[in-house]
């Protein structure tokens, strides 16, 4: 009875690390949550803002007061995806499709920058960064602005 207790245990354990420490696309989130454009005007503070709507999936980046580097790339593991449209880039923004991805490379201050696509799988994938740095607390998905837990996130 002991040994059953410490074999359950353990593979509690093992299951509990897999969880934690996994850095795909761990996170998911059904696409209804992503409904509805968050509530953020441009020049609100670094941050990006993912929604879709009856013409497709959306996403913005905009940063106040200062010049902020955006870069990532979105991909559909499991279909194609395609880019629609380019919004309001500057002369040296970065927005191209690469293979199965769109990939990114991008600055602006106080305005609107980002892509319209659409994407033939199950799940789309983002992994993106402010300045460098993950920050999934600078991501806002859908009307309620949710935050997800981790990038990259699906």
């Amino acid at each position: 009875m002991k040994g059953r207790r410490g074999i359950i245990g353990l593979g509690l354990t093992i299951v509990f690390v897999i969880l934690l420490f996994h850095t795909g696309a761990a996170f998911s989130m059904p696409a209804g949550k992503a409904w509805g454009k968050p509530p953020f005007p441009p020049g609100s503070p670094a941050n990006y803002q993912i929604w879709h709507d009856e013409d497709g999936w959306h996403i913005r980046w905009t940063s106040a007061v200062r010049w902020r580097h955006f870069r990532g790339r979105v991909w559909s593991p499991d279909g194609e995806i395609f880019l629609v449209r380019k919004v309001a880039k500057e002369q040296d923004d970065i927005i191209r499709k690469r293979g199965n991805a769109i990939v990114f490379n991008a600055h602006t201050c106080g305005g609107w920058d980002g892509f319209d696509f659409r994407f033939s799988g199950r799940e789309v994938v983002f992994d993106l960064k402010i300045d460098g740095r993950y920050c999934p607390g600078r991501v806002f998905i859908g009307a309620s602005a949710l935050n997800p837990h981790h990038i990259p996130f699906a």
